[in-house]
This record gives structure tokens, sequence and C-alpha cells, in this order.
């Protein structure tokens, strides 16, 4: 790999490191090896397509689809024995503290709860990603993803009411 690729791929991880982060989390959230694991399995397939990119579609669009696509094939084959690179310093600062830590682990544990085309579609909903994107990512049509966003989150919070009726002594 050249220098002027590596300088590419460098700065297209870091444009989007926080959203690859967050989509290893929503399919991961409990587990930070399968996290760091998925996360590097998104940048090598990143590197591995970079040559491949047309352009046809924006960059964030392109590295959404192989991060949803790779997530949701790393989740469903349970790849547990990848190898491990650590996360950089840069990503480890994006971490959120610890309040906001336990939101985002009931959040994610919601989430979790959903099927693999529902954890896609809200994942980018939640990154403020146009929903006229997400149907382009997800190919959808743009009235579908406005569907399923409403089913959403009446699900989820008929999920968080129920959670929140069975602890109440």
């Amino acid at each position: 790999m050249s220098y002027d690729c590596d300088k590419e791929l460098s700065g297209l991880i870091e444009q989007h490191q926080a959203a690859i982060y967050q989509i290893c989390r929503v399919y991961f959230p409990y587990d930070h090896y399968q996290q760091t694991s998925l996360y590097n399995e998104i940048v090598y397939r990143i590197w591995r397509g970079m040559q491949s990119f047309r352009g046809e579609s924006t960059s964030r669009t392109w590295v959404y689809r192989i991060a949803i696509n790779t997530a949701i094939n790393f989740y469903h084959a349970d790849a547990c024995k990848r190898k491990f690179i650590p996360l950089n310093e840069r990503l480890a600062e994006t971490l959120p503290n610890e309040e906001e830590n336990q939101m985002l682990h009931e959040l994610y544990a919601l989430i979790e709860r959903l099927n693999a085309l529902e954890k896609a579609v809200i994942y980018m909903y939640l990154d403020r990603a146009p929903q006229a994107e997400i149907a382009e990512t997800l190919d959808l049509t743009v009235t579908n993803v406005s569907t399923i966003i409403g089913r959403i989150k009446v699900k989820l919070k008929k999920m968080k009411d129920e959670e929140s009726r069975k602890q109440r002594p």
C-alpha cells in the first residue's frame, strides 16, 4: 500500500471513527472484545474496498454500508477468534462518561432486542443520517424508512415501559 493510500485510509477512518464504533456497540453492547474485533474487521474491509470505491455515493454512505453489512455478518457468524488490535487514543477520547454510559447501556440493551434491519435503521437514525441516506444505504424507500423508524420508536417505548413495570415493587 502506498503512502497516499495510507493517508487516505487514515483520514477516512478518522472521519467516520465514532460512527464505526457506535455500530460495534449496537451489535455487541456487552462485549468489549467483540466490539474491538468488529471494529478491526470493518477497518480491514474498508481498506480492502478502497480501490473499488467508485464515488457513486458519499464516503459516509459507503462506510455505513461496509460497516453495517460487516456487523450483520460478524454478528451472525459469532466470530470470536479475530486478531486483537487495541483502540487508538483518539477513539478512546470519544467514549462516553459513566452516566452517559449507563443511559447508552440501557438504550443498547433495548436496541439489541431488535432485528438486524431495525438495528441498522435505528443506529443510522440516532447518528442523524438523513432518511434518504438511510434508504440508499439499506436499499429501501424513504417511505419504508420513515415507517420503520416510527415502528421502532413505538417498539422501544413499549419495551422500556414493560421493563419499568417489571422493576416496580
